[in-house]
């Protein structure tokens, strides 16, 4: 214990001598207060502590990232409630032009770090969000951590969740740049950039509400089986949530208590799945679901952001394309829509010929739409689905009858649901069929029909797409 805190110690102490003395820039004096300019043909500094800040931050620069030396600080993977930083972060920090950090609970290191008279243009999103930021929430069946100074209201640092908070935080970002740098030019193509983004995000948040509005939704309430990170989501679409943890809390163990009371709301209000956040190993899900009336309810995930790698950036991960696939969850767990939005465009090309396109979800969404199939099949009677798959046959002998199906793994390979089709007859076996255990999209018309006083699902007059 001494050793950590004689080791976080050192770094403060690091920090305040390079921002204080060591290298000093040559201010300039800025509307009472002392900001370092970066000169036209100056590369200007920027230090991110989260992804989605590091994300808006590189919107912002867009075609002109070349003129900023963009960091961002957790990209690892590390939690940010547990995040402490190297003496060579706190030497970015120090080298920085503009420092962007949340401000929250979980940022207590930077009010010790930084000194109170700085060149630097330092933001704290939390203050620019200011009073309408919300306090963390104690709901029904949600037990309060014990606080070490009771009399300070501990505030919800998750602010990035909103979209309408992002883009307040994105004009904020914009601006510090446009102050900092001499270069008119750059400045200009960051206040269009800025402009641009702030549309997109505004297009967000109207998806948002539209995919949860009272008089289309048919639940009004979500559930995590997890920390609860996601209250300025829901806050922004209108939704209650039960939750057994706050969103910084450490714990991952719940009570009987707590397990049997979200049992109970996942009974009572009827709700199509449970969510957990993003790595969640999801043991207390399925704990939950052992002990409702529906144990096989789907386990959806909701990315709250605070676990993205410089490898996932590197695959293309960006705030808007996770908070899209979190729009897909959403959609899903209040009952409006389960598949994946894609663009108006796109929309002509491949879903003017379907009703359902599984093959646009990623792989929780298929796996639950599936699974929404099997257990509500009157629902979805006589539309046309698509859907890929590993494909498999199975002959029963005695009725003289093969059957036909594409199976579907969930994201995590441990659990499978298929569902059979049957071709048109245009379509000779073997030789027109895949190869056991090969990769198939099918595309057919849902129906139902009974067989030995069964009733079963399939597509019918189904074609192959992929052959």
């Amino acid at each position: 214990m001494k050793k950590n805190v004689w080791k976080v110690l050192s770094i403060v102490w690091i920090l305040a001598m390079l921002i204080s003395g060591c290298g000093s820039k040559q201010p300039e004096e800025t509307a009472g207060q002392t900001v370092h300019k970066v000169a036209a043909g100056e590369k200007i500094k920027i230090v991110t502590t989260i992804f989605p800040l590091y994300d808006w931050t590189r919107e912002v620069l867009g075609e002109e990232a070349d003129r900023a030396e963009l960091t961002l600080l957790i990209d690892k993977g590390v939690d940010l409630h547990s995040y402490q930083p190297t003496a060579a972060d706190m030497m970015k920090i120090a080298d920085a032009d503009i420092f962007v950090y949340v401000g929250g609970e979980s940022d207590g290191w930077v009010k010790d770090a930084l000194p109170e008279k700085t060149d630097k243009v330092v933001l704290n999103l939390m203050d620019i969000i200011g009073d309408q930021a919300y306090a963390e929430e104690v709901v029904e069946g949600m037990e309060a951590e014990e606080e070490e100074d009771e009399e300070e209201e501990a505030m919800d640092e998750h602010i990035w969740m909103s979209p309408s908070f992002a883009k307040i935080c994105t004009d904020a970002i914009a601006e510090a740049i446009e102050t900092t740098t001499e270069d008119t030019d750059f400045r200009d193509v960051v206040e269009r950039n800025a402009k641009t983004y702030s549309e997109q995000l505004d297009l967000l948040s109207g998806q948002f509400k539209t995919a949860t509005e009272k008089g289309s939704r048919k639940y009004d309430m979500l559930l995590v089986a997890d920390r609860y990170p996601f209250r300025y989501l829901s806050e922004e679409c209108g939704l209650e949530y039960r939750a057994p943890f706050l969103g910084c809390s450490a714990e991952t163990e719940a009570s009987f208590e707590k397990v049997t009371f979200l049992a109970g709301e996942l009974d009572k209000n009827q709700l199509p799945c449970i969510l957990v956040c993003e790595n969640n190993d999801q043991k207390l899900a399925k704990t939950i679901l052992e002990n409702s009336s529906r144990p096989q309810l789907p386990v959806l995930e909701l990315d709250s952001m605070q676990s993205v790698t410089a490898e996932d950036i590197a695959q293309g991960k960006t705030y808007l394309s996770i908070m899209q696939s979190n729009l897909e969850v959403i959609r899903y767990a209040v009952g409006t829509n389960g598949t994946a939005q894609i663009s108006s465009e796109a929309a002509d090309e491949t879903l003017s010929d379907v009703d359902i396109d599984l093959t646009t979800m990623n792989s929780n969404m298929v796996y639950s739409e599936v699974y929404q199939m099997m257990y509500y099949p009157e629902d979805f009677v006589g539309k046309t689905i698509r859907m890929n798959g590993d494909y498999t046959t199975y002959a029963d002998e005695e009725l003289g009858v093969r059957y036909f199906a594409c199976i579907i793994k969930d994201a995590t390979a441990c659990c499978a649901q298929g569902i059979e089709f049957e071709l048109t007859d245009s379509y000779t076996y073997p030789e027109d069929y895949p190869k056991e255990g090969e990769t198939c999209t099918v595309k057919g018309e849902f129906e139902l029909y009974q067989e030995d006083g069964q009733m079963y699902c399939r597509l019918k007059d189904a074609e192959l797409e992929n052959l």
